[in-house]
């Protein structure tokens, strides 16, 4: 099956032919909403946030129906959580830019390999010390699976 056109609907004019209906992205709030929505192939849904929308958590998921991936909350998210036993996730994209952030609000948990750039960074750190927040030197940042460590200035 090849992708269907892009297209451009109004309310109202016109209908939505069946190869497009899936293709909307549609949005929720937070990872207790997604959990209550089933996808089907061909979905994308934006996640506003983890717990609550611009927590840092943000950004675009796809529907796997294939998948039994553990329910993480942060980059898998399992219809009825972390104990769901049949097939189906919504599995995070990959973001391209950095999210802007304080020490403070930093995602928790954090995904490994996210990247960050932080504006409130202790100006004494260097490559790879742990994250300090409290100052005012913004820097890039990295989760490496245990700690936000800072890969820039």
């Amino acid at each position: 099956m090849a992708a269907p056109a892009l297209q451009q609907y109004q309310q109202g004019q016109g209908s939505v032919s069946a190869d497009n209906l899936n293709t909307f992205e549609q949005t929720c709030d937070t990872v207790a909403q997604l959990r209550g929505f089933t996808g089907a192939a061909g979905m994308q849904v934006y996640l506003r946030g983890l717990a609550a929308p611009d927590d840092g958590g943000q950004g675009p998921f796809y529907w796997n129906a294939t998948s039994t991936t553990t329910d993480d909350g942060v980059n898998v998210i399992a219809p009825g959580g972390a104990s769901a036993t049949t097939a189906g996730r919504w599995i995070r994209m990959p973001a391209a830019l950095a999210m802007k952030a304080t020490v403070a609000t930093l995602p928790n948990p954090p995904y490994a390999g996210m990247y960050a750039y932080v504006t409130d960074g202790q100006p004494a750190l260097t490559w790879g010390a742990t994250a300090t927040g409290g100052a005012t030197t913004p820097y890039l940042v990295w989760y490496n699976g245990t700690n936000w460590t800072v890969v820039g200035k």
